[in-house]
């Protein structure tokens, strides 16, 4: 194998030579070939993890090698010559969490590496492998290894009802905790003019760098025309709230819907027609500044309101800025005109999402029915004001069968430009194929044997890329601007 390491901005043949920073550019080899990638926000590092199919039943890869590379090019060994499964970072990116299968699959253990030393392993619980909240391959910090549940020691949560229970377990020591932990208000929630929920209550987590954890909980007034997040701080240290923060929005003779973006919890049984959210979280979503801890709470709006599950037409869409205290910086509003979109849609099939990319702000709301096309906005992230907006109609293709083999599939692409055939995009790609000027030209001009495949990633420092044919190589590639 021969793999080519650039430490500078690539210099290649066409007229755009100085676009974009080749990280990697490597080749595959049999049995070691690309599985799993991850990006470190943090530390602005790409980490790939190689190996092979596991094959039989199970729908997976094995990671043998893994590696990370700064956005300069540079190579660290993470891990070599191993037999892993379910890879995952902490959310500090402190610590690696790897299943090791070396004696095979039903006796896989669970250890940790941090600061280049694995901790003792532990033998996996195969009966606990998924879970609703703090799911098993995602219930970790850097100090500890946690689980949720009720009073019967179960999984499945009722917010309202329930008691909170939290197991604290020490990843170095191995020693356990147990706390029963406040529950957040939830009077603040069910009593008064606000909408009580279908199921239960909507509850979800998300993990800070301090070794805390928020809970995330919502309230909506019975007309939609108000919402307010609430951010529960606990310490994972001695399970008690540190901060309780709200976020309040309201509109103006308009209404809050609900978007699919991975706020709450989804459902498909099978005496239901279509698939369905589970609880009201899905009425918006956030995401964080890293840097500064600011807050953007974003979603759709419509003329009308309407109730969870049910078919709505949407209008536009908004995002909220507040500060670490909840303090509300600006909003900004912004109206649709789109006779597609302004049809009457059900919601679970209209995904939003918002990213930082420099210093804007990137939203869309992506409708997956009989057409595919989607709309977004640029934001200017210091004021909140939209500098473009734009309609992109594409084709995706049915799901594919396999594609655990691959490193990845990905199912959209343009319709009718020659540049583009067989050449396949995420929705992050086909907007910077539209938005970026570089890009576009570096995309256009790849020369391809066959079907090509384009991850495309926004950050606030810049676009990552992953590009490959899923054959013969792959490149990580890095546009700044």
């Amino acid at each position: 194998m021969k793999e080519k390491l650039i430490l500078t901005t690539a210099l290649l043949s066409f007229a755009f030579a100085k676009a974009q920073t080749i990280i990697v550019e490597d080749t595959y080899e049999k049995n070691n070939k690309p599985v799993s990638y991850d990006l470190l926000f943090k530390s602005q590092k790409v980490v790939i993890c190689k190996g092979k199919k596991i094959g039989g039943l199970v729908a997976g890869s094995q990671t043998n090698n893994i590696y990370s590379y700064d956005f300069s090019g540079n190579k660290t060994a993470i891990v070599e010559n191993a037999k892993l499964y379910q890879c995952n970072y902490s959310n500090s990116e402190k610590a690696l969490r790897v299943v090791d299968i070396s004696d095979g699959l039903f006796k896989a253990t669970v250890k940790y590496l941090v600061d280049g030393k694995y901790t003792n392993p532990v033998l996996m619980d195969q009966s606990n492998a998924f879970r609703r909240y703090f799911p098993y391959y995602n219930n970790f910090t850097d100090k500890y290894e946690i689980r949720l549940t009720n009073q019967q020691n179960k999984d499945d949560i009722d917010y309202q009802k329930d008691n909170l229970n939290l197991s604290v377990v020490d990843i170095m020591t191995k020693k356990r905790k147990a706390y029963k932990l406040e529950k957040p208000n939830v009077a603040r929630i069910t009593s008064g003019n606000f909408v009580l929920p279908e199921k239960k209550l909507g509850l979800n987590y998300r993990f800070n760098d301090d070794d805390s954890f928020d809970f995330i909980t919502k309230s909506i007034a019975f007309d939609y025309s108000k919402t307010t997040l609430y951010k529960t701080t606990y310490n994972l240290s001695d399970g008690k709230i540190s901060k309780d923060i709200a976020f309040e929005l309201s509109l103006t003779g308009k209404y809050f819907i609900y978007s699919h973006n991975s706020a709450g919890f989804t459902d498909t049984p099978a005496n239901k027609s279509l698939p369905y959210f589970d609880d009201d979280l899905f009425v918006n979503n956030y995401i964080t500044d890293r840097n500064n801890g600011d807050v953007y709470v974003y979603g759709l709006y419509s003329d009308k309101p309407a109730s969870l599950n049910k078919e709505v037409i949407p209008r536009g869409y908004y995002v909220f800025k507040f500060d670490k205290t909840g303090k509300k910086l600006w909003e900004s509003i912004n109206k649709i005109e789109d006779k597609d979109f302004n049809e009457k849609h059900y919601m679970y099939y209209t995904e939003t999402d918002l990213s930082f990319i420099n210093n804007k702000l990137c939203f869309y709301a992506f409708v997956n029915e009989n057409d595919e096309y989607l709309n977004y906005g640029i934001l200017d992230q210091a004021t909140g004001n939209q500098e473009k907006s734009k309609k992109i109609v594409f084709h995706e293709y049915e799901s594919r069968v396999g594609v655990g083999s691959d490193f990845f599939k990905l199912d959209y692409e343009y319709k009718n430009i020659k540049e583009l055939k067989n050449k396949k995009f995420n929705v992050l790609g086909i907007i910077a194929y539209d938005n970026n000027s570089k890009y576009a030209d570096y995309v256009k001009n790849v020369k391809i044997k066959g079907e090509t495949h384009f991850l495309t990633r926004f950050t606030n420092f810049g676009m990552l890329v992953i590009e490959t044919d899923n054959d013969e190589y792959y490149k990580v590639l890095y546009f700044k601007e």
